[in-house]
């Protein structure tokens, strides 16, 4: 399994591996029409524009490839650039579901704390919502739930749980 750095030409793959993957893991934990509200192309949209063109945040992300050079899934993570408490936000992690279960994220997530780590920050949160399915990965990884939130999805009410990993260089 090879972990590298995401170029442009990506994009089309991720994009579908987001909205396909995201639908299949959060299908009635979040409302149907929010999960089909994100389309291939406006999910490609989204991580071209906060990879390459979005100057207000530093957004880094590494695609999972198999021995046949196709991507089998990606993590990101934001870079904070206003001080805040918590100097990098993993911000999404999917992994094809035929390919879960093999160490791919922890090896995403050891990768992204590792370029996150390089750049001098010591810390990461990441929002998860409270019913997801994939909490037991953020557990196992040394992850602390710090503090919750509500936000709508599609009107109804989703509470959303923090973890926290106060020291990066745990993670790699």
């Amino acid at each position: 399994m090879l972990i590298r750095p995401v170029k442009k030409e990506d994009m089309e793959v991720v994009a579908k591996i987001h909205v396909d993957t995201r639908r299949k893991t959060y299908e009635g934990v979040i409302p149907n029409d929010t999960l089909s509200r994100r389309t291939y192309e406006r999910q490609k949209d989204k991580w071209i524009n906060n990879l390459y063109y979005n100057d207000d945040v530093e957004c880094i992300m590494y695609v999972a490839e198999n021995e046949f050079g196709e991507i089998v899934g990606f993590a990101a993570a934001d870079i904070n650039t206003v001080k805040n408490i918590y100097g990098s936000q993993l911000t999404s992690i999917f992994v094809l579901p035929e390919f879960q279960k093999q160490e791919i994220g922890k090896k995403l997530v050891k990768t992204l704390a590792n370029a996150i780590h390089e750049k001098g920050i010591k810390n990461m949160l990441l929002w998860i919502v409270e019913d997801a399915p994939t909490r037991g990965f953020y557990d196992s990884l040394g992850g602390k739930v710090a503090f919750s939130r509500l936000v709508y999805m599609s009107s109804q009410e989703i509470r959303e749980v923090a973890y926290v990993f106060d020291d990066i260089t745990r993670l790699l």
